[in-house]
């Protein structure tokens, strides 16, 4: 991809979420789909390609990838408290099958779609997939705004300030360059900038919805009218002050390096993802960079939203989760003989949910969590869990899960499996408990 012609990538992509009188939403603030590459590897890398997949809104780990404990102990005592958005669990619908482990799976990650030769579970038994077990941030923050700045930021806290994007100081330490696509709502966008966003708007946005055809690779001409709408809106701004004429410059910018997707936008994939699946466009970009024996290190960020679960949980995960279970498997499938053993896959998300619900139908916001990462180069016999299980008195008379491995250390290590330092990209973080993921 060429550069983009007048705004650098220091100021295409900073910090996620400091504002001037306040904070935003950050949740709303993601690109749905941002693209860096950088140079090729060092000879000591592993890895080329990261994925990292952003589940706004809080997905709750105890329900997705729900601890078992020894007999289903652990598991026993979560659904007591949870019993209304649990009932249809059981210990022996999660287990991972053909694998003796004290964590588990929703039955959707068990699900083989049709034509597939791995469902998530399998991944797992087979080494190549592991649950990271009570991942969070340092400090609890039950807030989506800071808890997504911090997740972004690789900061402590939200409190602690920021001086970037992780994603930008890693850009700005290995000279990558990004692409950023962005869903246009109420605000028009937000530029990731280093001085901060702050939302551009218009007197008649209420009659203007960035559709999310417009998200992605297709290069729809629904795409194209509402980018060429977003650019109009822009130019019809008047007496912005300078900080808000730099937003517009770098928003202005930020739209017009979407034609640096265009060698993309046909790159054959497998049929078999779910409409409009953001696993797609990861995998036109990979299949491109295979078929152009592009080495360069690739990171594509993609974001779902609905995972904000404080009413009819069970419904809402049960789909979300298929999903998402059912993309992981054909991107298994797409990549499985050419790119999987230098691909990861992580899913990341604010934070976990709250461990008792009782009658309720949600979940409020939580601390701490379980999640997924998947590999081809994931160390092999290591088993299911990375990190840690829950305490059984945590369960029984806890509030949130608390955090035993900081957030960090998974990018950490993620960066290592890519041949790059770490310690230029999370300068305040110093490992103390590693989950030695890969076998490197």
């Amino acid at each position: 991809m060429s550069k983009t012609s007048s705004l650098t990538r220091r100021n295409l992509l900073k910090t996620m979420g400091l504002l001037a009188g306040g904070q935003v939403a950050l949740r709303t603030l993601n690109p749905s789909l941002l693209i860096a590459e950088g140079p090729a590897p060092s000879s000591l890398a592993a890895g080329q390609f990261f994925i990292n997949i952003v589940l706004s809104g809080g997905a709750d780990g105890l329900y997705l990838f729900p601890p078992l404990g020894s007999g289903g102990n652990l598991f026993n005592i979560l659904k007591a408290r949870r019993p209304s958005i649990m009932s249809a669990m059981t210990a022996a619908s999660v287990a991972i099958p053909g694998l003796s482990s004290e964590i588990g799976l929703h039955t959707n990650f068990r699900r083989k779609p049709a034509g597939m030769s791995s469902s998530v579970a399998d991944l797992v038994a087979a080494g190549q997939a592991r649950v990271l077990g009570r991942v969070g941030m340092a400090q609890l923050d039950g807030s989506h705004d800071s808890a997504m700045a911090t997740l972004l930021t690789g900061l402590t806290s939200w409190n602690a300030g920021s001086s970037g994007h992780w994603v930008s100081r890693w850009m700005d330490a290995y000279a990558m360059q990004p692409t950023q696509v962005w869903r246009f709502g109420r605000q028009v966008g937000f530029p990731l900038t280093r001085s901060g966003a702050l939302p551009i708007s218009v007197d008649n946005l209420a009659q203007y919805q960035w559709n999310d055809r417009g998200s992605a690779l297709g290069g729809s001409a629904e795409a194209t009218r509402s980018f060429d709408v977003a650019k109009r809106l822009l130019d019809l701004q008047p007496n912005l002050s300078p900080h808000a004429e730099h937003l517009r410059t770098a928003l202005e910018e930020t739209i017009q390096t979407s034609n640096q997707l265009t060698p993309y936008r046909n790159q054959a994939t497998r049929s078999d993802y779910t409409y409009l699946s953001p696993f797609r466009d990861a995998a036109r970009v990979i299949n491109r960079k295979i078929a152009t024996a592009d080495t360069s290190t690739t990171y594509v960020q993609l974001s779902f939203d609905g995972f904000d679960t404080h009413s009819s949980q069970a419904a809402g995960l049960d789909g979300a989760s298929q999903m998402l279970a059912d993309n992981l498997s054909v991107f298994y499938e797409e990549l499985k003989n050419t790119a999987w053993s230098k691909t990861v896959v992580v899913i990341s998300t604010e934070f976990g949910r709250k461990i008792p619900t009782g009658a309720e139908s949600g979940s409020d916001h939580g601390w701490a969590n379980n999640s997924l990462v998947l590999s081809g180069g994931l160390r092999s016999g290591a088993g299911a869990l990375a990190g840690a299980l829950p305490l059984a008195s945590d369960l029984q008379n806890g509030n949130v899960l608390t955090t035993a491995i900081d957030q960090r250390q998974t990018f950490w290590e993620i960066l290592e499996f890519l041949g790059h330092d770490p310690a230029r990209v999370f300068t305040d973080h110093t490992p103390s408990q590693r989950l030695r993921l890969f076998g490197i």
